[in-house]
């Protein structure tokens, strides 16, 4: 039914060898021979796959065969987990609520704390978690307004302990800020290069902290993690 067309191989990594053995032959000589039948047919469609594997490192150790490997990688796509693209995250979930809204014919929103959570959580399970937990919630919601206690108690414990982790992470090197007043802008010939820029950026980022409200909102529009500006406050406090 797909000849002619295009079929997608979601999880490729997780083929059995002995099937990816049959796969390579099918893309290598073009042909396939139907289940219930003894004849081999001609076939020609495109051959889309998907995986969360390094199936690089897989290939070089032997849990996914290499020559299968390289007939797949022709062009390749790489989409960064949905951790690195917090932009992403509401937008697809406005569009998931949609989506089961007409599916199960249930008008649902979002409360502005409970989109907030969305947004600084990890996702561990990438956009299929999002869309699994959007299902669930316009499933369950009898008032039509998603609010944070709906969320799973994992996933605003998660943002209790990070927003804690924020504020001990900071009152060092805030402190050190506060002692030590307004930074002074004409340059100190006398210390070393590497000084003068940590000190710019601790008051580069202690500014964005303050001017954005959270160190999640200012990682996210500085484009950093929040493990970085962790690192860097950290280290210009000479911890």
């Amino acid at each position: 039914m797909a000849d002619g067309g295009t079929i997608f191989l979601d999880e490729i990594g997780d083929m059995p060898l002995v099937l990816q053995s049959k796969l390579l032959r099918v893309l290598q000589d073009r042909e396939l021979t139907p289940v219930g039948s003894s004849k081999c047919r001609k076939t020609n469609v495109r051959v889309i796959a998907a995986t969360n594997r390094n199936l690089e490192a897989e290939a070089r150790v032997g849990t996914f065969r290499s020559d299968l490997f390289f007939r797949l990688r022709v062009a390749v796509l790489e989409i960064p987990p949905l951790r690195d693209r917090p932009d992403d995250i509401l937008p697809l979930a406005r569009m998931f609520l949609q989506r089961f809204g007409s599916r199960y014919r249930k008008r649902t929103t979002l409360s502005l704390e409970a989109e907030r959570i969305l947004a600084h959580y990890n996702w561990p399970g990438n956009v299929r978690e999002l869309e699994n937990l959007i299902e669930g919630m316009v499933i369950t919601c009898d008032c039509g307004h998603i609010e944070s206690d709906d969320l799973p108690t994992a996933m605003r414990v998660t943002e209790c302990a990070l927003s804690a982790a924020e504020a001990a992470a900071l009152e060092p090197a805030l402190s050190i800020q506060a002692a030590a007043g307004p930074a002074d802008l004409s340059p100190d010939w006398e210390r070393p290069y590497k000084d003068v820029i940590s000190t710019f950026e601790r008051d580069y980022l202690e500014g964005a902290i303050s001017h954005f409200g959270s160190v999640g909102e200012a990682a996210k529009r500085l484009g950093l993690d929040r493990t970085t500006i962790f690192r860097k406050l950290k280290r210009a406090a000479g911890e």
